[in-house]
């Protein structure tokens, strides 16, 4: 990390305990720890606390609390600890820009993964150039439809093709996030993942929190039912087992996987799909 001072951050509350910035670390410490970039954003989506029309409290995202904490405290405990791996995400906002590059220099000790919405093809290539191991541009919604529900913009299908375009010429590093339940079907959700498997592009999976003080507070979270079933989905399309095609759904639900019982829960018995 660069030597320049001042300005603060959000950590997750995980990573506070980890760093020794709080009191609250668990039995288990975590070896990834999660920083929160920028002051607000400047997108208004429906189910984020960091909205621009957002009125929820500013240390929340999904359902974590994050913290603030000084930029060079931060750096220093993160220096002394046993974290491995560290993940930015940063609002769409010209300070959380600015302060990714304190985490970023090529041939760094820790990889650094990069989570960063309104980014085009030169600023994604900028962070990986500067030592970003990885990249992800958040589509969020399965369809378009509900990007412009959610996010009031019409933007997917330029993200989607932005993903693509980028994944050809920096195959691996390259990642999206979907989150379930803002009002699509299991086939919508696993067909758009299937696509995105297939270009090469790394999917992480998030349910739905309704958070109060943001556009969606009132809507409802999906079933841990349904969250399953999309991610025992992701997990088969990711390791090739399936297609998408292999899939049987009814009325928009996942019924069949296409797989025998035995052979299913062999794949499934180590619990890495959850």
């Amino acid at each position: 990390m660069s030597s320049t001072d001042g300005g603060t951050c959000r950590v997750s509350a995980g990573t506070a305990g980890v760093l020794g910035l709080s009191s609250t670390a668990g039995a288990v410490l975590p070896t990834t720890a999660y920083f929160l970039l920028g002051n607000g954003c400047q997108r208004d989506c429906g189910f984020c606390a960091q909205a621009s029309g957002s009125r929820a409290r500013a240390g929340l995202l999904s359902r974590i609390t994050w913290p603030e904490v000084e930029l060079e405290q931060a750096r220093q405990a993160l220096v002394k600890s046993a974290v491995q791996r560290v993940c930015l995400q940063l609002t769409d906002s010209p300070e959380a820009r600015a302060l990714a590059w304190e985490f970023l220099r090529p041939g760094g000790a820790l990889p650094v993964c990069v989570s960063a919405t309104g980014l085009g093809k030169e600023g994604v290539e900028e962070l990986l150039a500067g030592g970003a191991e990885r990249v992800a541009l958040p589509l969020d919604a399965a369809t378009p439809e509900l990007y412009r529900m959610v996010k009031g913009d019409p933007g997917w299908e330029k993200t989607r093709e932005l993903l693509s375009r980028l994944v050809r010429a920096f195959p691996g590093r390259i990642g999206t996030h979907l989150v379930v339940g803002l009002g699509e079907t299991e086939e919508e959700m696993l067909r758009t993942i299937a696509s995105l498997v297939e270009d090469g592009i790394t999917v992480a999976l998030f349910a739905f929190t309704p958070i109060p003080g943001t556009r969606m507070a009132g809507s409802p979270r999906p079933s841990l039912a349904a969250y399953r079933r999309i991610q025992v989905g992701h997990f088969l399309l990711q390791l090739g087992v399936v297609t998408v095609g292999g899939f049987c759904f009814e009325e928009g639900k996942l019924v069949s996987a296409g797989l025998d019982r035995e052979r299913l829960q062999h794949l499934l018995a180590d619990g890495t799909a959850f």
